[in-house]
């Protein structure tokens, strides 16, 4: 038997490493919670010291399992298929790390990990079935129950979860406009132009990822996705990123989300995300901030220039305050202005700005607080100053053997120019030093490109995009 002083020594023990180490991350399973007729469970994930850093808000990461692992069973086995891949299965053998710093800013999510119950047509073309209805269930249960960081809501699947991903942020601006970013690793849905459309119109951060050679979902599922965004007009910011490797089958997604340090893969392949941007998946989310409509009868933000400067209007029912935040990647934002309402009794409130940013891609958003003291935000929009006033278009469209880029008001010293095609690849790429008199550049000896849908990107030496288009051959 131990002894008293043993005990209390090993007592005292506990409370010291309670006390250093605090609460420790918690996954548990919800099998009682009905949000919806076709979720079995589902899994929540709360940082470390959640309880006992109140009121401290979160980023919510919402991940959609494969058709592998759905279940109906109301047993613990059937429950945890839904943690066999993705960070769930890091978070089940505790290997999810506990934060991540970006931006100089340390980070804890909140996940939940919900069980479908069916959510995929087992017969070609495969596509998802996983109602926006469901996946906003979960978003809205998050939100009230937990204490959700609403600028950083993050969605994110693999094959069948993939395409519910994709569905969700394309069923209307009003789920896409809940989304900081969107992460699809060999999504089984081909969306419609109209979904297209409407991720695009609310520039979200896309990372979609495939292997060339997924006999299951094939890679054209992406390459269709992808190109079918990118070719909106106005472009959407940021620019999609997709990444394709050679090999590796259906199973794309440990090299997405669980082989998250540099060189390491499962099953003897070479790659993974981490490996091609510099940063793992989970950093990747939180470089971009998405923040919540502004309160009903305030109408949306608009923005165009007035003299050369960025002129910002919108229309509120209520008279309040409204600030104005700016950014030139979306992640970091600083209030430059704060704007009162006005002494008459006109709904009309405007900004202009007139020190700009010296950044060729300005964002700007709207901020204003409800009777609860929360910060509610605008959708976010963009101008580009080197070419808000002008018509650019490069020539000729179609091209054959050469094109012509005209420059504009082009301000830089030092441009790249970089033709890329449907899937992304870079097939063209040049730099060039130009000065305000430089009109226009020329690429030439295009004659071995293939027919069929091009990009035109022009990066600044900070490689900033400050133009995009599309061409043809």
């Amino acid at each position: 038997m131990k002894s008293f002083r043993s005990v209390l020594t090993g007592l005292l023990v506990f409370i010291s490493m309670s006390i250093s180490y605090g609460q420790a991350p918690g996954l548990t399973v919800n099998s009682t919670t009905n949000l919806h007729d076709n979720i079995n469970c589902f899994w929540e994930y709360l940082p470390r010291d959640y309880n006992t850093d109140a009121p401290k808000k979160y980023p919510l990461m919402i991940f959609l399992h494969g058709v592998g692992e759905s279940g109906t069973s109301d047993d613990q086995t059937t429950y945890e298929r839904a943690l066999f891949w993705g960070p769930g299965k890091l978070m089940r053998n505790g290997s999810f790390p506990e934060s991540f710093t970006v931006g100089g800013n340390t980070h804890r999510f909140i996940a939940i990990m919900p069980q479908i119950k069916e959510g995929l047509v087992l017969t070609p073309p495969y596509i998802d079935t996983i109602q926006p209805a469901l996946v906003d269930a979960v978003i809205e249960y998050a939100k009230a129950n937990f204490r959700v960081d609403e600028s950083r809501i993050y969605l994110c699947g693999l094959s069948m979860g993939g395409g519910g991903t994709l569905h969700y942020a394309g069923a209307g601006s009003h789920f896409a406009n809940k989304l900081a970013a969107i992460v699809t690793a060999c999504p089984a849905r081909t969306i419609t132009v109209a979904e297209a459309n409407v991720i695009a119109a609310a520039n979200l951060p896309i990372l979609n990822t495939h292997n060339n050679d997924d006999g299951s979902v094939g890679v054209s599922y992406s390459h269709t996705n992808m190109a079918r965004i990118k070719a909106y007009n106005p472009p959407i910011m940021p620019e999609p990123r997709a990444i394709y490797w050679e090999s590796g089958g259906h199973d794309v997604w440990q090299r997405t989300y669980e082989n998250i340090a540099p060189g390491s893969t499962t099953g003897g392949f070479v790659g993974n995300v981490t490996d091609t941007l510099g940063m793992n998946v989970y950093e990747w989310m939180l470089q971009f901030t998405r923040n919540s409509a502004l309160a009903s009868g305030e109408q949306g933000l608009r923005l165009g220039l007035r003299q050369g400067k960025p002129q910002l209007s919108w229309e509120a029912e209520e008279k309040k305050t409204f600030t104005v935040e700016r950014s030139i990647d979306r992640s970091t934002w600083k209030t430059v202005a704060t704007v009162n309402a006005p002494a008459n009794n006109s709904k009309l409130y405007g900004y202009t700005d007139t020190d700009p940013l010296p950044a060729a891609l300005i964002y700007y958003r709207l901020a204003s607080k409800d009777a609860n003291g929360r910060n509610h935000y605008s959708e976010v929009k963009s101008i580009n100053l080197q070419t808000a006033t002008d018509n650019l278009k490069s020539f000729p469209n179609p091209f054959t053997d050469e094109i012509t880029i005209p420059l504009g008001k082009l301000s830089e010293r030092t441009i790249t120019v970089r033709i890329t095609d449907e899937k992304g690849s870079i097939v063209r790429q040049k730099t060039f030093q130009v000065n305000s008199a430089t009109a226009q550049v020329k690429l030439t000896e295009l004659n071995t490109l293939k027919a069929g849908l091009y990009y035109i990107t022009v990066y600044n030496a900070s490689n900033i995009l400050i133009r995009r288009e599309t061409i043809l051959k």
